[in-house]
């Protein structure tokens, strides 16, 4: 009996040693890496944070995240309250395989810049049981660029459905989108041309998101067709909502992308930074605050993307 019970304890002993080699093997590894990743248990419990994420984190004013349960850290990184994130997880543990947010990140010198942050379930099953907050599954915290420690401070926004009612001043929006084009090692060869009216309401949404989903469908289809053919972005003023148009003469949808955005299939649908994958992306930002997004594209007239805001309730 005896020798028994000494060989479980032996065997149980190697397991765990197995175990920590392994763990530190990982957390050695994602010390590597230029992305912020931070790991969590489905209770919440800040498992794992990485060199760059333990950076990022101490210029948002968290300086031991491991400490700090999943919910209250993602209160404080987009001010979100106890309701709305508590929301937000409970999703992601039921029914979706994952949830963006948007953040933007004010340097002390130079231009502020958005970053997306993703916030996904790994493990084995598509819907795990929360009971079990072992190696079946986990909750990834992920930020897709390294980030520059050298801040004045750090403000996230919630970019989900119920924070809807921020208003975006429009005329702000595209100046900022072609402030963004025009920025960087490689401005776009062709010209953007902005038609807008001298006035126009205010709509609900997240303005920075917006700005930078346009860029993004710009930047891949400006990179199309001759140089002297200008995109155009127009504004039109209805009587609930405001309608940007995005019209783009050189760029052409492939049947499938079209069919699939038409389903409501999401960017992991379609070939990463292709033209389908960025209109995807501005339907989910669209979708947050209400809006909706439809899709033309043809030969004769090339792709024009019609983005519907309601307007800002006073």
């Amino acid at each position: 009996g005896d020798s028994a019970f000494l060989d479980r304890v032996r065997e149980a002993r190697r397991g765990a040693l197995a175990l920590a080699r392994h763990q530190q093997a990982t957390a050695a590894l994602l010390d590597q890496l230029p992305v912020c990743v931070l790991v969590a248990t489905l209770w919440g419990e800040v498992e794992t944070v990485n060199d760059a994420m333990r950076r990022f984190l101490r210029a948002a004013g968290i300086d031991d995240a491991t400490r700090v349960p999943l919910h209250r850290l993602l209160r404080r990184l987009t001010g979100a309250d106890d309701a709305a994130v508590h929301e937000a997880l409970r999703q992601l543990v039921v029914d979706r395989a994952h949830l963006r947010l948007t953040g933007r990140l004010e340097p002390a010198a130079g231009p502020p810049s958005t970053y997306e942050l993703t916030l996904s379930r790994v493990g084995r099953g598509d819907t795990p049981d929360v009971r079990d907050a072992g190696p079946v599954s986990r909750l990834l915290l992920t930020i897709a660029e390294s980030i520059d420690v050298a801040v004045d401070r750090v403000d996230w926004r919630w970019s989900l459905a119920n924070d809807a009612a921020r208003a975006i001043d429009v005329r702000a929006v595209l100046e900022e989108t072609v402030r963004q084009l025009r920025r960087g090692d490689a401005p776009p060869r062709r010209p953007v041309i902005v038609e807008m009216p001298d006035t126009v309401p205010a709509v609900a949404g997240d303005g920075a998101a917006l700005a930078d989903r346009l860029v993004a469908l710009l930047r891949e289809t400006l990179a199309q067709g001759p140089a002297d053919e200008s995109a155009r972005i127009q504004i039109d003023d209805a009587d609930d909502a405001v309608e940007i148009r995005v019209i783009e003469p050189a760029a052409v949808l492939p049947a499938r992308e079209l069919a699939a955005i038409e389903r409501g299939d999401g960017p992991r649908a379609f070939v990463e930074g292709s033209l389908g994958a960025r209109i995807a992306e501005l339907v989910h930002v669209v979708a947050t605050s209400d809006g909706r997004v439809t899709v033309t594209s043809d030969m004769s007239d090339g792709t024009q993307v019609r983005i519907r805001l309601p307007k800002r309730r006073s």
